[in-house]
């Protein structure tokens, strides 16, 4: 019998499990990716950020005061926002402590910064998925300012102390996901996991 013209249908193969439908390559693999990059699983591994800390000045700010400010990276949140490609929205918390010195006198706030990351999955002919984000800018990041009755002269520093945290958190942000530790975690090597698991 001529190969092209041969009975390659599921029923003409003995051992077939008929309680599950058959479904295309395309289908499986679209099925497999979905399954394998999830947002729990990104979570997990942007989780190497936790606790890591964003540091700032201290700097001369507003002519008249000095700032520095500390900030510990928190847990991300991850959403899955559209199918094909396959994206996602994270939003990782950072918590400042800031301080403001006017005339000399320390003066403490807290501000509660959020930054919104687009990641994109790809895939690639070496079967490793890879995860990039799009380079944070300073409109990807909320500032929360802590809400005290100010003076004018810490008002006008904390105004610019908005602007300057949006910069740094997504500078620095950018340069921890740029690390090489973490573009290993941002990497599914699909083809070694599937050696691992059927290794003798």
């Amino acid at each position: 019998m001529d190969d092209k013209n041969a009975d390659y249908s599921v029923d003409g193969f003995g051992g077939a499990d008929l309680e599950h439908g058959e479904i295309s390559y395309a289908a499986f693999g679209a099925r497999f990716f979905a399954y394998a990059v999830t947002s729990e699983r990104i979570a997990s591994r942007l989780a190497k950020l936790d606790g890591e800390v964003i540091t700032y000045g201290p700097r001369p700010l507003a002519s008249v005061a000095h700032v520095s400010a500390s900030g510990t990276i928190g847990t991300a949140s991850v959403h899955q926002t559209g199918n094909d490609p396959l994206t996602f929205q994270a939003v990782i918390p950072v918590s400042f402590d800031v301080i403001i010195r006017v005339a000399g006198a320390p003066q403490h706030f807290h501000a509660d910064v959020r930054i919104m990351l687009m990641l994109r999955v790809c895939a690639y002919d070496t079967l490793r998925v890879f995860l990039h984000v799009r380079t944070p800018r300073a409109d990807d990041v909320q500032v929360d300012l802590e809400a005290r009755n100010w003076g004018a002269s810490v008002l006008n520093a904390m105004l610019t102390i908005e602007h300057e945290l949006r910069r740094v958190v997504a500078q620095q942000v950018q340069v921890r996901l740029d690390a090489p530790e973490i573009r290993t975690m941002r990497e599914f090597d699909v083809a070694a996991y599937i050696d691992a698991a059927l290794a003798d």
